[in-house]
């Protein structure tokens, strides 16, 4: 592995460490996720990842994201991290993922996440932008929420963020382990310190050297 690579995953490693105590057994540390503009390739994501991380791969094409996660899998077992397949968990299954991501509108139409758990080892996330789909999160037994966006991202310039107070108030009322997700970076990472979430999810911040 590129020595420039790992330290960035040892850095987000040490500032990733008092969420510990916060992030429910068998979580990881912190999640990437792929973008077909920013991040369509995910071996650079994975080589920046801090210890027992995780990766969702993204795509609307079933067939591009199967051969995806054919190439990223055995990467990630080797570094000691997951993979997740957002919206397909038949597909997941056939690679032998980790678990899937289920975004916010198609969990909206399916809130039930027992077609979507197809294995008990799995992990099951839901990406949410509203209390209502945090508190059905947890009424279906996800294991994690991504909730976004914290601060301002550039993925969704128009929408408004939360803010690291609020975030940190829906970590304290919820009890589902809860990722910040949107515009976090090594520099406003420590003010999360005491906001109870499980961990950071993103891209950008992956992405740096």
């Amino acid at each position: 592995m590129n020595r420039k690579l790992s330290d960035v995953g040892y850095r987000l490693n040490l500032a990733l460490g008092p969420f510990n105590r916060f992030r429910k057994r068998g979580l990881p540390v912190a999640i990437a996720m792929t973008d077909m503009t920013r991040a369509p390739n995910p071996h650079k994501l994975l080589s920046n990842l801090p210890a027992n991380s995780a990766l969702i791969l993204r795509h609307p094409e079933p067939e591009t994201l199967r051969k995806l996660a054919v190439a990223a899998i055995p990467v990630a077992k080797k570094l000691g991290h997951r993979i997740l397949i957002a919206g397909y968990p038949r597909l997941a299954f056939a690679t032998g993922a980790d678990g899937v991501h289920i975004p916010e509108a198609l969990f909206r139409k399916r809130p039930n996440i027992k077609w979507a758990k197809l294995s008990r080892r799995w992990i099951v996330t839901v990406s949410a932008h509203s209390l209502k789909t945090i508190s059905q999160a947890k009424s279906a037994e996800a294991d994690a929420v991504l909730l976004s966006p914290v601060l301002r991202t550039r993925s969704h310039v128009e929408a408004r963020s939360i803010g690291f107070l609020r975030f940190s108030q829906l970590c304290r009322a919820h009890k589902i382990s809860i990722y910040a997700l949107g515009g976090i970076t090594r520099n406003t990472i420590r003010q999360l310190k005491n906001s109870k979430c499980a961990g950071i999810a993103g891209i950008s911040i992956f992405l740096s050297d």
